[in-house]
């Protein structure tokens, strides 16, 4: 069965974005997710803010 390519991009941006970051340009980031776009999320969805 033939691989997807959605599968192959996700396969190749994860060799990048796996694990913990904190490169000054983004800031803390986990696994391509920053921060500051995660704790947004949590605000949308009425719950706390990450410690």
């Amino acid at each position: 069965m033939a691989v997807s390519r959605e599968k192959q991009s996700l396969d190749l941006v994860l060799v990048h974005e796996r694990g913990y970051s904190n490169h000054p340009a983004d800031g803390p980031t986990m696994k391509g997710v920053t921060q500051r776009v995660y704790d947004g999320y949590r605000k949308r969805k009425g719950l706390a803010l990450a410690v």
